[in-house]
């Protein structure tokens, strides 16, 4: 569905339309690459950017993996902190960082 303005600037509905999509110029991989994809059986290589959003380890999602001590989700970061170096002193958890 597209949308427009109505009367008090909230978006109406309405149905797409062959116009919409050669405004978007849609780009489909199956059909930009039908011969790299049919005859090559696809890419040899894929390089695209990291996943910016992500700056730095999950530390808490790492140690729920591996200590007893760590929940992922019903631990507060405060909760984690004080539980790091206990969980840092696991032989399992060193393991798992190795």
């Amino acid at each position: 569905m597209g949308c427009k303005e109505g009367a008090e600037g909230r978006p109406v509905k309405r149905a797409v339309t062959i116009d919409d999509v050669r405004k978007l110029e849609p780009f489909h991989w199956g059909y930009e690459f039908d011969r790299v994809l049919n005859e090559h059986g696809g890419f040899d290589v894929i390089i695209t950017n990291p996943p910016w959003e992500i700056v730095k380890p999950q530390a808490k999602e790492f140690f729920a993996e591996y200590s007893k001590l760590v929940t992922k989700n019903k631990m507060t970061i405060k909760e984690f902190e004080e539980h790091q170096l206990e969980a840092l002193r696991d032989e399992e958890v060193l393991r798992g960082m190795a």
